[in-house]
């Protein structure tokens, strides 16, 4: 069941979820014309859709963005201890 419209989905709202972890986790990039369909009808899928686009948008971003020095610096205080690095 489609859960805005009370309509039957050809794939139903679960399965996108699972087929966005997939995409989202470095799966097949192309959607299915069936996923694609899917979201063209859910506004709800649709919406999550984007948001994992976003999400993993900027985590590949992060991946490419080096650490300031002073943050570094920082953390180790924060986790380490001033001067006491577990060395």
């Amino acid at each position: 069941m489609h859960p805005e419209s009370g309509e039957q989905a050809a794939v139903d709202c679960g399965r996108v979820r699972e087929m966005l972890l997939e995409i989202g986790s470095g799966g097949e990039a192309a959607l299915a014309e069936s996923l694609q369909r899917h979201l063209d009808e859910c506004p709800a899928c649709s919406r999550e859709f984007r948001s994992v686009e976003t999400l993993v948008r900027l985590a590949r971003r992060a991946l490419h963005t080096p650490v300031p020095e002073e943050v570094c610096r920082h953390l180790d205080q924060v986790l380490f201890g001033e001067g006491d690095h577990g060395g």
